[in-house]
């Protein structure tokens, strides 16, 4: 079923309209249009609703992308290849492989991982979910780094596993500036 048929006015058969339904929608949006091109009005017609009716599950704008930021980052852990997480090298190498297919998934959305502001400022991109980032933590303590190393080892990763993604993005077309420039 095509999206937009089943968001309609919500008053026929179709499923009821949701905040995730919305997320996603601002997701496919965002990959075919990039994250510049994203509209309440816009969203509303691809979701067959009226933009106003997604006030009822977004807060505006900066809510949605925020949410596909989370959307993004969502189950993140689970997805780690087991295989390889038998030693600190094969974590890395599979948390970056799992953030990169994120990447190559959704180039245009991407970026946001690294332009939004952050809810909690001293988490890092391209890790910005709590759970991603106490998994790494707690990994690497398991096998013997110390605070240090493992405060050290995540700054580098996530610095060069971010800049390295956001060269791909741009490669494939991606804005990979921020979505508004603050005042």
């Amino acid at each position: 079923m095509n999206p937009s048929e089943g968001a309609e006015s919500r008053r026929g058969s179709g499923p009821r309209l949701t905040r995730r339904l919305v997320i996603e929608g601002a997701l496919r949006s965002i990959d075919e249009h990039g994250a510049q091109g994203l509209t309440m009005r816009g969203l509303g017609q691809d979701l067959g609703v009226e933009a106003m009716s997604l006030y009822r599950y977004v807060t505006g704008r900066e809510d949605i992308l925020e949410a596909v930021v989370s959307h993004l980052l969502e189950g993140l852990t689970d997805k780690l290849d087991e295989q390889l997480c038998g030693s600190w090298q094969g974590y890395l190498q599979s948390l970056a492989h799992t953030v990169r297919k994120v990447s190559l998934r959704h180039p245009h959305a991407f970026p946001l991982v690294a332009t939004r502001h952050p809810a909690a400022p001293w988490l890092r991109p391209p890790l910005r979910s709590i759970e991603v980032v106490e998994h790494f933590l707690c990994t690497l303590r398991d096998f013997g780094f110390t605070d240090e190393q493992r405060v050290d080892a995540y700054r580098s990763f996530s610095s060069f596993l971010l800049g390295h993604l956001l060269l791909e993005c741009a490669v494939q077309g991606a804005e990979t500036s921020p979505v508004e420039v603050p005042l």
